[in-house]
């Protein structure tokens, strides 16, 4: 991976896993035609897509999602009752070593970790 590319893709997830995403899923898609549905959007307008491709599993437009400020965990709600809750991001373990990855993160979300 080249620096810019690091770079963009650092500040993607650490941008991400700041951001608060919460509401009701309207529609799920691919980029291309040929693959299973790899994105959502909520009624917030948001496209979401998550890297870990289990969340694509239980997904199902109607769903409600919470995903909180400062948190890789989703939560997916179907028929106002707990679904499933895992991470979201997969958190390279390079990101985690990088001195700008934030300190009280540091533990957090191991099983997220894509190891070196």
């Amino acid at each position: 991976m080249n620096k810019l590319s690091y770079e963009k893709s650092f500040e993607r997830l650490i941008r991400n896993i700041k951001v608060e995403q919460k509401g009701k899923v309207v529609g799920v898609f691919a980029p291309r035609k040929e693959m299973k549905p790899t994105h959502f959007y909520i009624t917030t307008g948001d496209t979401i897509v998550p890297s870990n491709s289990e969340v694509m599993l239980y997904i199902k437009i109607g769903d409600s999602i919470e995903k909180n400020k400062l948190d890789n965990n989703i939560s997916i709600f179907r028929n106002d009752s707990l679904l499933k809750k895992t991470w979201i991001y997969k958190i390279p373990q390079k990101y985690r070593e990088d001195t700008r990855f934030p300190k009280e993160w540091k533990d957090k979300w191991l099983d997220a970790t894509i190891k070196k």
